[in-house]
């Protein structure tokens, strides 16, 4: 998982991101959902790592900018350690960040949820 100093969301940077334009924020945040969980996709299925390392790591380094762009930056360091993993034919390590996403898409979804993020 990424390091605990980094807030999973910021919604005020989210929205300054966006231009003020909430219907532009909300696109991206769902375009990093749709990405992100489709179970049977790239990132989705850590065994498809070692199959196709450079589909995964260009959906993983599109995930890394939308994540950026959706202001989340404790799910941009783990995609971004997931495509250096990819990159650098660190497989193993690769998949066992694969591994982490689906506990971090559960703590985006609390803290958007719940609207604020954990102390």
């Amino acid at each position: 998982m990424p390091p605990a100093s980094d807030p999973i969301y910021d919604p005020a940077r989210a929205l300054a991101i966006a231009g003020g334009r909430p219907q532009l924020r909300d696109a991206t945040l769902l375009g990093l959902f749709e990405l992100l969980e489709d179970a049977g996709g790239p990132l989705g299925d850590v065994a498809h790592y070692a199959r196709d390392p450079a589909a995964v790591y260009e959906v993983a380094h599109r995930a890394v900018g939308l994540a950026r762009q959706a202001a989340m930056p404790a799910l941009e360091t783990l995609l971004r350690a997931l495509a250096d993993a990819l990159e650098a034919g660190a497989l193993d390590e690769a998949q066992r960040l694969g591994q982490c996403l689906p506990e971090a898409l559960a703590a985006v979804r609390r803290v958007l949820a719940g609207g604020g993020n954990p102390e």
